[in-house]
């Protein structure tokens, strides 16, 4: 809608290697996020909260 609407530039970085079909069809660009910028754009763990403790599933 935006890239018809407006004629904005769209990219696209998906989380998984595979990634949606439909969404790269729409995609001006595309950028492949590497592994090592995503784990270390995590939150720590745990995260405390004014109401709670949230904690990373064991598999991250």
């Amino acid at each position: 809608m935006a890239k018809a609407d407006c004629g904005t530039v769209v990219g696209l970085v998906p989380p998984r290697p595979k990634g949606s079909i439909e969404l790269k069809a729409l995609a001006d660009f595309k950028i492949d996020p590497r592994v090592h910028l995503l784990a270390s754009s995590q939150l720590s763990d745990p995260v405390a909260t004014p109401t709670d403790t949230i904690h990373k599933p064991p598999n991250w």
